[in-house]
């Protein structure tokens, strides 16, 4: 990932810390990174995936 890239996503993904405490944006980070490991995992077309797709995805589970 491109440097600019990376410091968007971070800012981004601070930003969308809906607690204080850092221990849940972490926790929240590896979640979210176990969960994306598991899919590539079961079917690797998924890394190519966009981040608009892995939403709308999710949408359909909840």
């Amino acid at each position: 990932m491109a440097n600019d890239k990376a410091d968007a996503f971070n800012d981004a993904f601070e930003e969308a810390s809906r607690d204080e405490y850092e221990s849940v944006s972490v926790d929240r980070a590896k979640h979210t990174c176990s969960y994306l490991e598991d899919l590539v995992s079961e079917d690797e077309e998924i890394a190519s995936f966009t981040v608009a797709e892995i939403i709308e995805h999710l949408n359909r589970c909840l």
